[in-house]
């Protein structure tokens, strides 16, 4: 997008989000280019990058399966990101049913970024 930037949190230099103008305001965007909030000033567009960091990269994430028509998901686990792609490998728990065929954890898949096939998973009791 023409009208977004990267934004880097000042503290520690480190990459969380995208800021993008929109006439007068901005609109704050994580690393997963999920829009997190209406359109702002600047500085309230930066502290919710700046507060929400990189949190989502420590989340499991459901990540839904292309084929199956019932919403199956798959649970993940983040492996990278850049500004057009995220890295997903399955979590252990997910593959339990997959345990006594065989086990592979350096199973990855890479999505282009937005995508609508990851959807933060429901905290673990």
């Amino acid at each position: 997008m023409e009208t977004t930037s990267d934004h880097v949190r000042p503290f520690d230099g480190e990459h969380v989000g995208y800021i993008e103008i929109s006439g007068d305001l901005f609109v704050p965007y994580d690393r997963m280019w999920q829009r997190r909030g209406e359109a702002m000033p600047l500085d309230e567009a930066e502290a919710i990058l700046d507060s929400t960091g990189l949190s989502m990269l420590a989340e499991d994430w459901l990540l839904a399966d292309d084929a199956s028509e019932n919403g199956a998901a798959t649970r993940v686990r983040i492996q990278e990101i850049t500004r057009d792609t995220v890295t997903v490998a399955p979590t252990v728990d997910s593959m339990s049913a997959e345990v006594a065929k065989s086990l592979d954890l350096t199973r990855t898949l890479r999505l282009d970024l937005p995508t609508d096939r990851l959807r933060l998973a429901d905290p673990r009791p």
